[in-house]
């Protein structure tokens, strides 16, 4: 289609469990109990030859109720208005949580449906929509915070539907090509998340509705955290 677009990132992620580590939500008039995981993200992020400073801070609250793991939703920063390094999350405001309550893990049971996951690949403004599946093993994994003998839950993701890869107004997905999508998350309990890997390609032919010039894109968002401490309870 005759367009590069790129984006880097060398971004550090330090994970904390804060303490007091719960944090208590109102959810339809219900109070939700979760965990807090608290991340700093410090580095730099190029996009189109372009280069930005990156010191933000996110947080993630997980649920675990009725033999139920969820990722209950998470809560974006925003930064205050004083220049960098953001050392201290109260230092900007917290925008309200997000609430997806992704099903990690579910008791009694190997393999489990974790219903419909959503990718927003933002550099190019695409994003989809699949079905995913879950299941449970178990791995040691040696993070910075230490080692650990984690619960794994590896989600699968299935190639999304046409037209469930959402694109620009003057753009169309002729063809998916190739898909391939997986989720690895290590649990600890008392801790949360030591460590993910989030993994997505997805290779798909457009067309500019205005010119009529067609072409091929991949796109790929390939991301890690691991666990750098934890006060253990």
């Amino acid at each position: 289609m005759g367009e590069s677009r790129t984006e880097t990132r060398d971004i550090k992620k330090t994970v904390t469990i804060p303490d007091p580590d719960t944090f208590t939500l109102q959810v339809n008039q219900q109070s939700v109990v979760a965990y807090i995981q608290l991340t700093h993200e410090t580095g730099t992020v190029t996009k189109d030859g372009v280069t930005q400073q990156r010191d933000s801070w996110h947080r993630n609250f997980w649920t675990n109720q009725n033999g139920e793991v969820r990722l209950w939703g998470d809560q974006d920063w925003q930064p205050p208005n004083t220049p960098p390094p953001y050392n201290d999350p109260n230092q900007g405001t917290w925008e309200n949580p997000n609430v997806f309550q992704l099903l990690v893990g579910k008791a009694g049971v190997s393999t489990w449906s974790v219903g419909v996951m959503s990718e927003d690949m933002h550099i190019a403004k695409v994003s989809f929509q699949t079905n995913a599946t879950a299941t449970w093993s178990t791995e040691t994994v040696t993070v910075p915070a230490g080692t650990f003998n984690c619960n794994k839950v590896t989600i699968t993701l299935s190639p999304p539907a046409l037209q469930n890869v959402l694109v620009p107004s003057n753009t169309k997905v002729t063809a998916l090509n190739e898909f391939t999508g997986k989720v690895e998350i290590w649990l600890f309990k008392g801790v949360g998340m030591v460590k993910s890997h989030f993994y997505w390609k997805l290779v798909g032919s457009f067309q500019r509705k205005d010119t009529g010039e067609t072409g091929i894109a991949t796109l790929i968002h390939d991301d890690k955290e691991e666990l750098t401490s934890s006060n253990v309870k």
